[in-house]
């Protein structure tokens, strides 16, 4: 099977191109992508979508000039910023002695684990969501989740290092899970960071200084998250004005509907990363740590001018929208939830609006021209293998008469070998055009598969 290698690898191309409807995947997200980046740029001005282009241009030139796809009022501490500061202080501890247990930091470790935690809630987000009903979705959720297990499995050996307490935690939970059962999926299963771990486990299982570590990032993640939901509100309040204000027409509307229920979505992800982030930050430090975060309820979601209608607090979770009401309270009156005052945001300055929306756009723009190019390189890669393997069959048959000065027999079977190359090349070829041009699996397909292994193998 060694001298084979190379073979068995190009034979497996057809399938690896097509593994999990790659292609279909990419097809279906970017047609989804190109339609969801239309209804975004349909909602703003011309001359306004020219001069956030001019933003994305000079940051892609420039990095240190403005990032046109992050919300640029942002008054707590940054992930980023406390990342930073944490890696500064392992490199203090280092240079004055202390050894580190691996060459990936603690706070690489965390972080890991917080990417994880990611991770998980958009598995459980896809599967959940009404906005995206289609065949590939399986197959993309499948794709997510084999990617998480390889980042689990890191994860893990990381943690063995600087939390063996979480080890003996893991042992225990498998020693009472009843053997009969499945194990859980990658999206539930719990990672055992040490917010999650007992306090006496905490003290003796986990390295020194690593939940004072991990209450830090919490606090980033969960100053970023409501960063992150504020925005969106905006977002989807100017959405929900330009579809009222402008659509009419079932197509319109229903196409309005979709990226409105999308932007609902994306503030219950962000709603869930804070939960998480709080609820960690309370088990390790208590609510007098950082008392300007709250338990954030669903009745707090909501932009100020959305007080007191309690039919369209009910919709910012499901995507619906509503006119305002005739007899909505004044600016006098109403009442901000507590999410607009973290670190003094004020939830009536227009110009949040504003840069919540470019937000939107510019991150619908790149995804869409992400899945543009994916679609892209991944039909190229056909037409490549598709074009190897023909000049490659080609190559075999210049070759049937490459020796001329031996025997007739032996020039017969070079000959016999050098075509029947050429076919197998050929047959292959052909055999990789049928499956991606049919990706649908069906009982005759599998038959086939199985026969062509069978025959070149």
């Amino acid at each position: 099977e060694i001298d084979s290698h190379n073979y068995l690898k190009n034979l497996g191309l057809g399938d690896s191109l097509r593994r999990n409807y790659k292609l279909i995947i990419a097809r279906a997200e970017r047609d989804r992508q190109v339609d969801n980046f239309e209804q975004v740029s349909s909602t703003v001005e011309r001359d306004v979508r020219a001069a956030w282009q001019k933003q994305i241009n000079d940051w892609l030139q420039d990095e240190t000039k403005r990032n046109p796809y992050t919300l640029q009022k942002h008054n707590g501490p940054t992930e980023a910023h406390v990342r930073a500061e944490l890696k500064r202080e392992e490199e203090r501890d280092a240079a004055s002695g202390k050894v580190p247990l691996h060459g990936t930091s603690a706070t690489a470790f965390l972080v890991g684990g917080l990417q994880i935690e990611d991770a998980q809630r958009r598995i459980i987000a896809e599967q959940a969501g009404l906005t995206i009903v289609s065949p590939d979705r399986d197959s993309k959720i499948q794709e997510l989740r084999l990617a998480l297990l390889k980042k689990i499995g890191r994860f893990r050996e990381l943690q063995a290092m600087y939390m063996p307490g979480a080890a003996r935690a893991i042992a225990q939970e498998e020693a009472r899970r009843d053997p009969e059962a499945a194990a859980p999926r990658a999206e539930h299963a719990k990672l055992y960071m040490p917010h999650e771990l007992s306090e006496a486990e905490r003290g003796a299982g986990c390295v020194h200084g690593l939940s004072e570590m991990e209450a830090k990032l919490r606090v980033a993640q969960s100053s970023a998250a409501l960063t992150v939901l504020r925005g969106r509100l905006h977002a989807k309040r100017h959405f929900i004005t330009f579809r009222n204000d402008h659509l009419t027409g079932q197509k319109k509307t229903t196409k309005a509907h979709s990226l409105i229920e999308q932007l609902g979505e994306r503030v219950n992800a962000s709603a869930n990363k804070y939960r998480k982030g709080y609820e960690a930050l309370i088990v390790l430090k208590g609510k007098d740590f950082a008392p300007h975060f709250r338990e954030l309820k669903n009745d707090d979601i909501r932009l100020d001018s959305d007080n007191g209608d309690t039919a369209l607090l009910a919709m910012l979770g499901s995507g619906r929208g509503a006119r305002a009401p005739r007899n909505a309270p004044g600016q006098s009156k109403r009442l901000m939830s507590w999410i607009w005052t973290v670190f003094e945001g004020s939830g009536d300055d227009e110009r949040d609006l504003h840069d919540s929306v470019r937000v939107e756009w510019s991150r619908a723009k790149a995804r869409k021209a992400r899945w543009e190019e994916e679609v892209k390189l991944l039909e190229e890669e056909m037409r490549r293998s598709l074009r190897y393997l023909e000049w490659q069959a080609t190559w075999w048959e210049s070759r049937q008469e490459s020796r001329l000065e031996v025997s007739s027999d032996l020039k017969a079977a070079l000959r016999a070998y050098a075509l029947k190359q050429a076919w197998f090349h050929r047959r292959i070829r052909d055999f990789f055009k049928s499956q991606w041009d049919n990706p649908v699996i069906d009982e005759e397909t599998v038959l086939e598969d199985a026969d062509l292994r069978t025959f070149l193998s």
